[in-house]
Parts: structure tokens; sequence; C-alpha cells
């Protein structure tokens, strides 16, 4: 199943003013500012090239990267290194890196401008960072008309647009594509028309109040929503635009990953319907919100991230580092909470199904393949051919 590295190989050769800018180059551009540019890219409109910031950033931290923690995809910077070396992206320049990172206001917030040829602007809003804190801001999507980070988008939207000339197009991966479109349709009527498409890679989606608004309406045809399969942070709230489901050759947490997504051409590859697993944790965070007010759905929020700080870790890589021990005390903790318990308990019971069921595909197409090969086998052995002649 080809990949967005393999992607890179057919069509490197062609610059973005040969060959049309298309979904899976999106991708690619939502992922050029996952890496901390911070001293390296510029905050404001002077440009970098790609080239030079990946250099710099590999002579500041070693071939192996920062700590970008669990979330990011350990194909992040191949993906960097490998674009540089095409004609497609190597001369792509970059401006207006920012990084905010606020514990005390539950902020966290990166972005940074990718100039192409062809003149238009892909304005890459980064994903939740590895940090439990950035975990419960997307969660607080569900309790607050604004997050944090959200405010924030609209404004760099803002900045950009009155230092950047031409078309504008708005991403993200993970939540950084729910502010690409929250930014969209806050944005003034004026920088929505210049405005060419805005794509969401497996974010968040909004509370339904959203959908009514008059900016929303201007921008609902130039919305694009990518989910996997096996979504498990899209799947949270109401998605905008009209929301494709892509294949994915990875399940659970992995499948948020895109490098895990099947590509075809110019386009990812797609499937009817979302998987068990991804449809039980949609439900399970229904039901956990549901018929409750801003302040139940706050006490949720603060509850279940209080259980994950309550391990001492800050950051999900942390969490996970304590291994079973940590994983046990917070089964142990959830239960004192009746709503938590339930949650984590139904969407557990339907993720071990789903991989029930996928082994138990797995073992029969094994067995298929192996009766195959066995009757391919029994016609050489007999001199026959595939129409039975000896």
């Amino acid at each position: 199943m080809a990949n967005i590295m393999d992607y890179l190989d057919w069509r490197g050769d062609l610059s973005l003013c040969t060959d049309p800018f298309n979904e899976v180059d999106n991708y690619i551009c939502s992922q050029l500012g996952t890496p901390d540019f911070s001293l390296i890219i510029p905050e404001n409109e002077r440009e970098i090239t790609l080239k030079d910031a990946v250099s710099f950033y590999t002579s500041l931290w070693g071939e192996r990267g920062d700590k970008l923690g669990v979330l990011a995809s350990p194909m992040v910077l191949p993906l960097l290194r490998k674009c540089v070396d095409t004609v497609r992206f190597g001369q792509v320049k970059l401006s207006h890196f920012v990084n905010i990172v606020d514990e005390d206001s539950v902020e966290q917030f990166s972005a940074v401008c990718v100039h192409l040829c062809d003149g238009s602007c892909y304005i890459a809003f980064r994903g939740t960072d590895d940090s439990i804190m950035g975990w419960k801001e997307d969660f607080l999507l569900s309790v607050l008309d604004q997050v944090p980070a959200q405010k924030d988008a609209l404004e760099y939207l803002q900045k950009v647009a009155s230092e950047v000339e031409g078309e504008l197009i708005l991403g993200g991966h993970s939540k950084g594509g729910n502010l690409a479109v929250y930014a969209a349709i806050n944005a003034p009527e004026e920088i929505q028309a210049r405005i060419a498409d805005v794509y969401n890679n497996d974010g968040p989606g909004f509370r339904e109040s959203v959908m009514h608004t008059p900016g929303y309406e201007r921008m609902e045809t130039r919305l694009h929503t990518i989910l996997p399969q096996h979504s498990v942070v899209g799947v949270l709230l109401e998605q905008t635009g009209h929301p494709s489901i892509v294949k994915s050759s990875r399940a659970g947490a992995e499948s948020h990953d895109g490098f895990n997504w099947a590509v075809l051409g110019t386009r990812f590859v797609r499937e009817k319907e979302f998987s068990r697993s991804s449809n039980a944790l949609h439900e399970a965070v229904e039901r956990a919100i549901a018929g409750k007010n801003q302040q139940e759905r706050r006490e949720f929020v603060d509850a279940f991230f209080d259980l994950l700080g309550s391990t001492g870790a800050r950051t999900l890589t942390e969490l996970l580092d304590r291994g079973k021990r940590s994983t046990l005390a917070l089964l142990r903790e959830s239960r004192k909470n009746p709503l938590i318990s339930e949650f984590v308990s139904e969407v557990a019971e339907n993720a071990l199904k789903e991989y029930a069921e996928d082994m138990a595909e797995d073992v029969l197409d094994s067995v298929k393949d192996y009766a195959e090969d066995v009757v391919e086998f029994g016609k050489r052995l007999l001199g026959r051919d595939e129409t039975g002649k000896e």
C-alpha cells in the first residue's frame, strides 16, 4: 500500500507550478511546522528556505531532532529531509514561526507559513503536542466557545494576511486542523475571500452551533475534512464541511498518523465507513457530555485530566514510560468516578472487540491463502495447467 513517502518518490520531480496542489501535498505541508523551529524560522515576514531550516535544525538537535513525543510521527524528520531533495518542495520558503505553551491558561499553539512556488501561502497550524495539557485543551473544545489556541489561530491568520500577498491555504493535522477551520470561519470577509481551501487532517470537530454562523456558511464549500477509518481524534464533536474517510494501514492511535494513510495518485484512498472502535469512541464521548450543561462538561474534563495528572506525568510519553503500574493505577482511580469509569470501559471494550475481529479476519485470510497455495501446488505436481488439462 503506497503512502506519502511513496508519493514523493512518484511526484517529487514535478513542481507545484507544473502539477497543481492536491490533498496529499496538503498533508505534507501540514507536517513542515511540526518540529520546534524556534530561533531558526523568523517570527516575521522574513523567509528562510526549507533546506536551510532543516540544516539549522539538524545542527542544533542532531539527526534525531528534539523530543517531538509519542503523538508526532517518527516519519516527520525523514519527510523533511526527503522534501528538501525534491523539485516539488525543495524550494519552498518558511516564515512567521510561532510556538506558545502556557500551562496556566491551558494553551498550546504553534504555526508556520509555507510559501509555495505558485505565489500562494499554506498556513500550517501544528497539532496537539506531547503534553497532557495540550490534550486537555482538545477536550475543552466541547466545553468552551473558544479555547486559547483558537484565539491565537485567528489572530495569527489576521497578522499573516496583513503581511503576505496572494492566495491562502489553511491546514493542519490533529488539533491543527481544528484551528485552521476555526480561523477560516471566524476571519473577516475580506480575508475569507483570499482563502482557497481549508484542510482538517483528522482534527477534532466543533460544537454544532458553529455550523449555523454566517462565517461558516461562506466557507463551507472550501472546508475539507480528512479522517482515517480508525479515527480517534477526528470523531470528537461534530465535523465540518464534507468529511472523507480514508484507508489506514494501522488501527487505533497509529491511524492518526497520516503516514499510515493509503495514497493512490494524488488522493488518499477512500473507505465507506469508520471502524467499530472509532464509532465506539465517538459514541462514548457523546454519552459522556450528552445532557450536561457547560459547567458539568467542564467538571468531567477536569476530573479526567486530573486523573492523568495524578501519575505525576506531564506528557503522554512520560505516562507511557511508567508502564503497566501506571496503567493499573489509573484504572483503579477511574473506578472512583462512575462517569469516567464507564467512559474508559466502553472505549476499551469496543477496541478489544475490533481487535479480536481483525485477528479473526487475518487468520481466515491466511487459511484462504494457504488453501490456494496448496491447490496451486497440487496442479503443478500433477502437471496440469490452469485449464485443468495435462
